[in-house]
């Protein structure tokens, strides 16, 4: 994805997502509370709060650093790693690269990474984020009109 374009779920990645939380499966995104991105981090921001109703749990990388890594973990066996962010551009118009491995001892691997993305951040509650300064409300829904 080309950099400052916009990062939010497209149609099918979002129903995807709450058809998994529905099946009982527990889906955690890591998102940076920055980026080097401000329209893009705004953007993606405004669609928090629809992805924590639906029972997504929505972890943040603390600041300053930018989490930039793109990788989904499926149980113990599988991952998905690539370049592309989770939209419709990188998935059908910027010819993003993903690789699926089926690999136990590399999933573990990446376990451990995000192991390490948990100690560094915090989960997003919904009373928390209905609670931000209206500022950033207006900032984050006026960003999702250009995406």
């Amino acid at each position: 994805m080309g950099e400052g374009q916009q990062q939010q779920p497209d149609d099918s990645m979002y129903n995807t997502l709450r058809t998994a939380v529905g099946r009982g499966v527990e889906v955690d995104l890591y998102m940076g509370e920055t980026s080097n991105h401000a329209l893009t981090h705004h953007a993606q921001r405004s669609f928090y709060e629809m992805l924590i109703r639906d029972g997504i749990r929505i972890f943040l990388y603390q600041a300053p650093w930018v989490l930039h890594s793109k990788f989904v973990l499926i149980d113990d066996d599988a991952a998905v790693v690539g370049s592309s962010n989770m939209d419709i551009r990188s998935f059908v118009l910027d010819h993003e690269v993903n690789l699926m491995v089926v690999d136990r001892d590399f999933v573990g691997r990446l376990d451990e990474i995000v192991a390490g993305y948990r100690e560094h951040s915090h989960e997003l509650e919904l009373a928390d984020w209905l609670a931000r300064p209206w500022y950033q409300k207006y900032l984050d829904n006026t960003a999702r009109l250009t995406s």
